[in-house]
């Protein structure tokens, strides 16, 4: 018999879910900083210099950093996964299942460590591979630094909702094809019509 986990299912002011660790004011300002499309949440709001959103909550526990090390300022991947789930364990990342660094959907986020992420992104090829002459990247990673790739993502949402869209997948669709502009592939035919 398998032992049920109840969650207690906070009103955040809306009549909508609050997680049990976040504030009900502290949700009400994630939320207007989400657009949420078919495949993923993307942040829109503040990014920082690494490319992964920020987001301010001067309730965020964070026990992996000692209280003097401890700021309000958190990826906002690491506080959507802390809000629903409470402190995260010593020597966890909040890594991204799709690659994404501006999603904040929640069952996209998964905690693991550093090795797993690696592994992960070796996996899917987007780990900086240098060809034998050392000169041409030879990896399916993004040739934008992460940061450019997230302004990208960013602004074309942010103009796309600006301009009226609202449909999920036509939002999808933008987020793919930004991400696609970044690809070392961009711009080429294949070589076999298969």
């Amino acid at each position: 018999m398998s032992a049920m986990t109840t969650r207690t299912v906070i009103d955040a002011g809306d009549g909508g879910y609050c997680p049990p660790f976040a504030t009900a004011k502290a949700w009400r300002r994630f939320r207007r900083k989400v657009v949420e499309t078919a495949g993923c949440s993307i942040w829109i709001g503040a990014i920082g210099d690494d490319g992964y959103p920020r987001f301010h909550d001067p309730a965020y526990g964070d026990e992996d950093a000692g209280a003097d090390r401890r700021s309000d300022i958190v990826r906002a991947s690491r506080w959507r996964w802390w809000a629903e789930y409470g402190p995260i364990p010593a020597g966890r990342k909040v890594l991204h299942d799709c690659d994404v660094q501006l999603c904040v959907r929640l069952d996209h986020l998964l905690a693991g460590t550093q090795s797993q992420n690696l592994l992960m992104a070796a996996h899917r090829d987007r780990t900086a591979r240098v060809a034998a002459w050392g000169t041409a990247r030879r990896d399916a990673g993004d040739r934008r630094s992460k940061y450019e790739q997230s302004l990208a993502i960013r602004d074309a949402v942010v103009d796309a909702v600006a301009a009226g869209q609202r449909d999920r997948h036509a939002l999808a669709r933008i987020v793919a094809a930004v991400l696609d502009a970044g690809s070392p592939l961009a711009g080429q035919d294949a070589l076999f019509d298969l």
